[in-house]
């Protein structure tokens, strides 16, 4: 498992790629895989867990490239206090099993963008 913090504006969308690859550097197999992605917040103080089994949760998988993809909406993103808060964790879930494959900290910026 590997940590790296991932930059975030608040009030911005947020586009963030987990790449999956071998020691080749060739897309990870993941077809049937799943993967699930956990965000602490401080406002509100539960965390924000998202799931690549859930189409409409903005955390998606493109098992023949490798990719995982998770998007914060700017509603979500302006959730989040700035600073380095937020730790998010992401796990691979199958085969009975749950890895945690990488985690890190959000690193908050105040942004620009208001949500109306």
């Amino acid at each position: 498992m590997s940590d790296d913090d991932i930059p975030v504006r608040r009030g911005n969308t947020l586009l963030a790629h987990f790449l999956c690859r071998d020691d080749q550097n060739l897309p990870f197999p993941l077809d049937g895989a799943e993967f699930r992605i956990q965000l602490g917040r401080q406002s509100p103080p539960v965390p924000l867990i998202k799931s690549t089994a859930d189409p409409d949760s903005g955390f998606t998988l493109d098992a023949e490239a490798g990719i995982v993809s998770l998007v914060l909406t700017a509603a979500e993103t302006r959730s989040l206090k700035p600073g380095r808060v937020g730790r998010y964790e992401l796990e691979y879930v199958g085969n009975g099993m749950e890895v945690s494959v990488k985690a890190g900290f959000l690193k908050v910026e105040e942004g620009m963008n208001s949500d109306g």
